[in-house]
């Protein structure tokens, strides 16, 4: 789940927590250093503070880490699968296309770069926690499976670099080679 983060959600969090951090290493080392009774008579003002840093640590964690509407994992009506494809439920794919833009088999004439044996390496490892693919041994529930679609090359190249529909992008977490790599062999696996 770290992965999916923005570098703003990571920066907001690790900043509450080192806040968080600071607050428990001073409270354990340095106050008791320089008055061996801490907390003492200060008690009450201890257990506040410590009870709202907790509670800004797990807000921080609730409101920074919480996904955007409509991309959750868990909800089949509004997960989109990496090539174009929408799920309306288990077991149901219904092929999807945007405005200008046609859907084509992967046994057409288009040109897929990339190695598919090296692309089902990067798929296993990088994928299949996700997504169930035979051809991969891969048999991940959080996304969609990919045994039943066809794939075409343009659209699930453009899925694993931006990611979307609740799939984190891939773009700059694998090298382009990995993911021409990938690209190629999900088209493969899913050709008629």
């Amino acid at each position: 789940m770290l992965l999916a983060l923005t570098a703003g959600q990571k920066l907001g969090i690790g900043l509450v927590a080192a806040a968080f951090i600071a607050f428990a290493l001073v409270a354990s080392f340095l106050l008791p250093r320089r008055d061996p009774n801490f907390p003492g008579r200060r008690m009450p003002l201890f257990v506040i503070a410590s009870v709202l840093f907790f509670a800004g640590m797990m807000t921080a964690m609730v409101t920074l880490a919480r996904e955007p509407e409509g991309e959750a994992h868990g909800s089949p009506e509004t997960q989109t699968a990496p090539t174009g494809t929408t799920t309306g439920g288990p077991g149901e794919t219904e092929p999807a296309t945007t405005a200008g833009e046609t859907e084509t088999d992967a046994g057409d004439d288009e040109a897929v770069a990339g190695d598919p044996a090296a692309g089902r390496e990067v798929f296993a490892a990088q994928c299949g926690s996700c997504h169930t693919l035979q051809e991969a041994g891969t048999s991940g529930t959080i996304g969609p499976s990919l045994d039943d679609a066809e794939l075409a090359a343009e659209p699930a190249e453009r899925q694993i670099r931006e990611g979307g529909g609740g799939m984190p992008p891939f773009e700059g977490r694998l090298s382009d080679e990995e993911i021409q790599n990938v690209t190629a062999f999900v088209v493969e696996a899913s050709a008629p």
